[in-house]
């Protein structure tokens, strides 16, 4: 090989590995991109978790016992005279599952 077929194609293989360089950086930049949005996304997840575990603990313990007394000395009893949703909701107070599709007598029944 001559001195200035050496030289041509070590030009050659130099614009190559340019060429694969900067593609690489690209690929790079790309991945630093989707890697800052998915930081993004797991802080925002993280922060809404801790808030509906917030929620969730304020709702617990604020939650009355069912069979304690309301403030006033007596015991909370709901009657036919309550409506279906204040017996819904006594029922997310006191952790009854399965609620919201229940009847007034069901929910009654439930909650005696």
């Amino acid at each position: 090989m001559s001195m200035g077929s050496k030289k041509k194609e070590l030009k050659k293989s130099l614009f190559d590995l340019r060429s694969e360089l900067i593609q690489t950086e690209e690929k790079l930049a790309k991945a630093r991109t989707k890697a800052a949005r998915w930081k993004k996304e797991a802080k925002a997840q993280r922060r809404s978790a801790a808030r509906a575990q917030a929620r969730l603990q304020d709702r617990t313990s604020a939650a009355p016992d069912p069979d304690v007394a309301a403030p006033d000395g007596t015991l909370v009893v709901p009657d036919e005279s309550w409506t279906v949703a204040q017996l819904r909701a006594e029922a997310r107070i006191r952790g009854v599952a399965g609620m919201s599709s229940k009847s007034k007598a069901q929910l009654l029944d439930a909650l005696s």
